[in-house]
């Protein structure tokens, strides 16, 4: 899960702040998830506010067991292949209280 925010010329968020999404890609560090994260997501003009959850797909259904969520089982099955796939979900976006 990815929290991103929208920079100026954003049209996937409208009056919104931010938003949360699943992100799928490969990658041998954080740091590299993040990245790749950002390069899809900065092509939106949203940037990477942080990263929830991060943990390859294979530790998670060995720990949880099957996704409920078929939008993740439907992503990873796009990425599963292209080991350049970097693949975004649903934005379920959010009105900050910066207060």
């Amino acid at each position: 899960m990815v929290e991103v925010r929208k920079q100026d010329g954003c049209e996937v968020l409208e009056n919104e702040k931010g938003a949360f999404v699943h992100v799928v890609t490969w990658a041998m560090s954080p740091f590299e998830f993040k990245r790749k994260a950002g390069l899809v997501l900065g092509k939106l003009h949203l940037f990477v506010a942080s990263v929830e959850d991060l943990e390859p797909y294979d530790e998670r259904l060995k720990r949880e067991g099957p996704m409920e969520d078929d939008e993740i089982t439907e992503i990873v099955s796009r990425a599963e292949g292209n080991p350049d796939a970097i693949i975004y979900g649903t934005f379920y976006s959010y009105e900050k209280d910066d207060s």
